[in-house]
């Protein structure tokens, strides 16, 4: 979904057939630019309605409130090993903190264990 939200397009069928109905009305004689209308939603006019993270109700703000989904975010296919790191320690950050106490414990006990 964030691919599609954040790359909008139009198929080329879609897009002939919202000019052939265009061309339609054109000929009697009703003014509506559907595929101007749309083009303006597809090329980024979607960043005004989609509204702002930090704006109490805004269709961006209720997806990550409701769902955690953070528009924002990378979650991208293609993915570095160390980009993923870095969200498994944003997402799970109190496991991560207590995954490394937890070594770092085991590790000075088995080293004052093995001095003696």
């Amino acid at each position: 979904m964030r691919i599609l939200v954040s790359n909008p397009h139009i198929c080329h069928y879609c897009r002939q057939n919202l000019m052939r109905l265009e061309g339609l009305l054109r000929e009697r004689n009703i003014l509506v630019p559907l595929f101007a209308e749309v083009g303006k939603i597809i090329d980024r006019g979607w960043i005004k309605w989609m509204g702002d993270l930090d704006k109490k109700g805004s269709p961006v703000y209720m997806l990550k409130k409701n769902y955690g989904y953070d528009i924002n975010r990378n979650s991208g296919f293609y993915k570095k090993w160390w980009q993923k790191m870095l969200d498994s320690i944003k997402d799970n950050s109190m496991g991560w903190i207590v995954g490394l106490l937890t070594t770092i414990l085991a590790s000075i006990v088995t080293a004052i264990i093995t001095l003696d």
